[in-house]
């Protein structure tokens, strides 16, 4: 199985980093791996505290994706995604 993701980061907050994301694979599996790989990123670069740290992933033009997105924005926030 090949998986190819790109996430790029385009501003960084004291509590929200947002950026894009790319993902090609033929199992609809992009949504799941881009939102773990940007987590595990974040974490280890941030040193966020990966339990608080929430992922959500958004299609260009800031609707939730869909199950057949590939990519499109995301936001991560330090203190888990708000309600």
């Amino acid at each position: 199985m090949k998986i190819e993701l790109e996430f790029d980061i385009t501003e960084i907050f004291a509590d929200r980093i947002e950026g894009t994301f790319d993902g090609h694979d033929k199992h609809g599996m992009t949504q799941m791996i881009a939102s773990y790989a940007i987590t595990q990123y974040i974490h280890q670069k941030f040193e966020w505290d990966n339990e608080k740290l929430g992922v959500s992933l958004f299609e260009e033009n800031g609707s939730l994706i869909d199950g057949e997105s590939m990519f499109g924005t995301f936001v991560a926030w330090k203190e888990g995604v708000p309600a």
